[in-house]
């Protein structure tokens, strides 16, 4: 857990007030509609590319984008990825910020499914 809570990240108050309005409610959990609710995160280099090159690893965001996209993930009930990006950098597709899931909260509570799309059986996820 102590190596857990090194890895946690902050995400400001001020933050979240501006998010909020537009991420389904944690308190009420009635959905507005019969649709799921679907946020499309994802982050380009200058040049529009998504990775330095076919496979490889590629940070592309700073540290206030990462924060954001983990408390994003707080508020989904899943986060879907394709199989290259699985096999390429074996993402832990979970919620690090502080006081959510394994990070400070009860259980899974707040940690979004992940969902891995790999129509040809690619990823060994065992």
């Amino acid at each position: 857990m102590a190596s857990a809570m090194r890895d946690a990240l902050e995400f400001p108050e001020s933050a979240t007030l501006f998010l909020d309005p537009h991420l389904p409610s944690k308190n009420d959990p009635t959905p507005e509609s019969d649709l799921p609710f679907t946020t499309l995160t994802f982050a380009t280099s200058l040049d529009s590319s998504i990775a330095l090159s076919p496979g490889a690893r590629t940070v592309l965001s700073g540290p206030q984008s990462k924060a954001m996209t983990h408390y994003l993930r707080s508020r989904h009930d899943g986060i879907l990825i394709g199989v290259g990006t699985a096999l390429a950098d074996d993402p832990g597709l979970n919620c690090r910020v502080a006081g959510v899931g394994g990070y400070g909260g009860n259980g899974l509570h707040g940690q979004p499914r992940p969902v891995v799309i790999d129509p040809t059986a690619r990823w060994d996820f065992f």
